[in-house]
């Protein structure tokens, strides 16, 4: 008869420790997935800058030394899939293609 309530104790706490698992994951899963939302509109605001100083005739090498610049200060510290931005070593790489192909 003991190891009854034993066994509903196991039970109840199995059963919290899962709705725990599956909101600790649910709040990972949500978090990667604005951090991407949020990378994808900081390459269009990259995009949209290089745009704005190619239409206005200023020179678009002052983006590259930014992202690089940052680059520096990152101290070569990998990207998570939780940041906000892309890599300032890819945002750099980026402008430089734009800037080689002339578009």
């Amino acid at each position: 008869m003991r190891s009854l309530p034993h066994a509903d104790a196991i039970s109840a706490t199995s059963g919290v420790a899962s709705q725990l698992s599956r909101s600790q994951l649910g709040d990972i899963a949500e978090g990667a997935i604005n951090a991407k939302y949020s990378r994808d509109k900081e390459s269009e605001a990259d995009d949209f800058s290089f745009d704005l100083l190619k239409k206005r005739g200023i020179s678009t090498q002052g983006l590259v030394g930014s992202f690089e610049k940052l680059a520096s200060l990152d101290g070569g510290r990998t990207q998570s899939m939780f940041d906000s931005h892309p890599p300032s070593t890819e945002r750099a790489q980026h402008i430089r293609d734009r800037i080689a192909s002339g578009k």
